[in-house]
């Protein structure tokens, strides 16, 4: 790892990756969330 800005970029791609799947879980519970509020109304 000579170049710094590879590694940078590497690590902040990495960063984006876990925090979209974090905030993908998060919307995936709320959806459900919701979906029972539904089932519930019916």
């Amino acid at each position: 790892m000579d170049d710094p800005l590879i590694f940078f970029t590497g690590c902040f791609c990495f960063a984006l990756a876990i925090a979209g799947a974090i905030m993908t879980v998060i919307e995936f519970k709320r959806l459900e969330k919701e979906d029972l509020k539904k089932q519930d109304k019916k």
